[in-house]
């Protein structure tokens, strides 16, 4: 017959500090210190994780060091999100956020990772948060977090690796996104090592299309009209608001096009997520004689020499006027053709990758409810 419980009996949630570590200084790297902002579908975002030292890390780690089978749970901004910690990371708590160490004669880790994602432990997080100027939860509600029903050890177990397969599959698939990003790279400085080249006005070069003014008034997070690009979206690739709103001079950002933020850091990124509509702050850069593979690399340089000289200013803002000023190294048309034979091929392959990963994590954000709710065997799911 299957059991009740409270988290607290079968897990042990320990606190964070409650203060904001410092981040390492260049060469000093270590860890991660994963905030509530790091949390998100259920995984840890490492590119947007805080860097700390050594020094740091341990004392950060005070509590609890974290482990493979740890859970790290948001109290606050958002309230819920949580990631199951794989170990491959030195990681510590950022502010706002919990540690879950789950008792593996009690719960299997990966369920309760999935448990907690589940609608009935959102909803209750959710309802318990309310009520505050900033909704959050305090420790001790965490512990409170009720599983009503819990499957036997070994249907957990089932459930957990079935929904965890589809997480496995999609972290494959990121690190080969990352290896293929990697391989393009070499391409590159390979061929401009070796090539002749020709310095050409940014103009020459590439053709720029600047983002709109889509009106904040016409926002929107219930998915309604179409997504809508912001410069916070070039790190998750998920827009989160939506726009009803239709423009003469709007630009629709497709999969593998080249968008640069305008605004702090110019960093040029392959778009990987959804075609969406691009807003001001954002620009969308193509190369005149080759592809998104060329245009992404030959940026890299130009736009830290812009981001470079306007550290320090109130706003950091890219211009049109920046672009005009500065000149791209473009190799002889033989180098270019041999390195595009190569590098776009892997630049296809990362936007193909990136989609199947969205199919993946759609089909485990369908199972999951009725698989953590009972109302779907983990039998008619592998049968």
């Amino acid at each position: 017959m299957p059991e009740s419980a409270v988290l607290r009996e079968v897990a042990q949630v320990v606190d964070c500090e409650h203060k904001t570590a410092p981040m390492a200084e260049p060469g000093t790297e270590f860890g991660y210190s994963i905030g509530t902002a790091d949390l998100k579908a259920g995984r840890i975002e490492f590119s947007s994780a805080k860097r700390v030292d050594r020094k740091t890390f341990d004392e950060w780690s005070r509590r609890a060091v974290l482990g493979r089978g740890d859970l790290i749970l948001a109290r606050e901004a958002p309230v819920g999100q949580v990631a199951y910690v794989d170990g491959t990371q030195p990681v510590c708590l950022g502010q706002r956020t919990v540690l879950i160490r789950p008792d593996s004669s009690r719960v299997d880790s990966r369920y309760l990772h999935y448990r907690l994602l589940g609608p009935a432990a959102q909803s209750w997080m959710s309802e318990r948060a309310a009520g505050s100027t900033v909704p959050h939860l305090n420790v001790a509600d965490v512990r409170l977090i009720p599983l009503l029903d819990l499957p036997t050890l070994e249907e957990q177990r089932q459930i957990g690796d079935v929904l965890g397969a589809l997480d496995d599959l999609v972290d494959t698939n990121l690190a080969l996104i990352k290896h293929c990003a990697v391989q393009v790279r070499c391409l590159y400085l390979r061929m401009m090592a070796t090539a002749e080249t020709e310095l050409t006005p940014f103009f020459e070069v590439f053709d720029v299309d600047f983002g709109a003014p889509f009106k904040g008034s016409q926002f929107n997070t219930s998915r309604e009209g179409r997504p809508l690009l912001r410069i916070r979206d070039l790190k998750t690739f998920t827009s989160d608001v939506w726009t009803l709103e239709q423009r003469d001079d709007e630009t629709i950002i497709s999969p593998g096009d080249v968008v640069v933020g305008m605004d702090a850091e110019f960093r040029p990124t392959f778009w990987l997520g959804a075609p969406s509509l691009l807003n001001q702050r954002v620009c969308r850069v193509r190369a005149r004689v080759a592809g998104p593979a060329f245009t992404r690399e030959a940026l890299v340089g130009p736009l830290a020499y812009i981001e470079g000289y306007k550290t320090g200013t109130t706003v950091s803002h890219l211009n049109k006027r920046d672009l005009a000023e500065i000149k791209i190294d473009v190799p002889a048309q033989s180098a270019l053709a041999g390195f595009e034979a190569v590098a776009e091929p892997l630049q296809a392959l990362i936007v193909e990758l990136k989609q199947e990963c969205d199919i993946l994590a759609k089909a485990r954000d369908e199972l999951l409810p009725l698989l953590v709710s009972g109302r779907v065997r983990v039998e008619d799911v592998t049968a």
